[in-house]
């Protein structure tokens, strides 16, 4: 185990061999005192231990850019009531849980870009109606299921390139998102 970042209170851990078995968690309380952002880029985080980012309801930003992640517990974020930012790029997420952005109500920018994200559940973003920026590029989506945009009419940039779509999104505006299926 070895101290990576520190919060206000809290010291956030990693336990076993980055980019391989590591897993990220937290020792102490940090209630009132991690506010702001959360720098945890490059540090070889595999997986994301329960709990890790809870009793954190001021924090602004996650970065969790260019590590090893491949999934996110459901719950991670439940706690983290004022999350605007969330950067999960660079990463080797497959999927994510249905629930996992729910509690994110506040979440403005997600980046999931550069990932190996095959699928989406239709419930991902349904609860992020002030989400207005979404990457979900250089991934492995072959198609995204017809309403998962639905609740997210404020939805100002959306990337989708880079994904090997059975049917292509040439278009998107106000909410909408125009296909092509075929051989144009």
């Amino acid at each position: 185990s070895s101290p990576i970042e520190t919060c206000g209170g809290c010291i956030f851990w990693l336990d076993g061999t980055p980019n391989v078995n590591a897993t990220l968690s937290k020792t102490g309380w940090c209630n009132a005192t991690c506010t702001g952002s959360l720098y945890l880029d490059y540090k070889g985080i595999v997986s994301i231990a329960n709990g890790t980012f809870d009793g954190m309801p001021g924090l602004y930003s996650i970065y969790l850019r260019s590590n090893a992640l491949t999934s996110i517990p459901a719950d991670a974020f439940k706690h983290n009531t004022e999350l605007r930012y969330l950067y999960l790029n660079n990463n080797a997420l497959t999927s994510t849980h249905p629930d996992t952005f729910k509690y994110s109500t506040e979440l403005y920018y997600l980046s999931l870009s550069n990932n190996a994200l095959a699928n989406l559940p239709v419930e991902a973003f349904r609860h992020n109606a002030k989400l207005r920026y979404l990457y979900l590029d250089n991934n492995a989506l072959t198609r995204l299921p017809a309403d998962i945009f639905n609740h997210n009419l404020g939805l100002q940039y959306l990337r989708l390139d880079n994904n090997p779509f059975t049917s292509s999104p040439i278009e998107t505006c106000g909410g909408c998102i125009f296909w092509l299926d075929g051989t144009p």
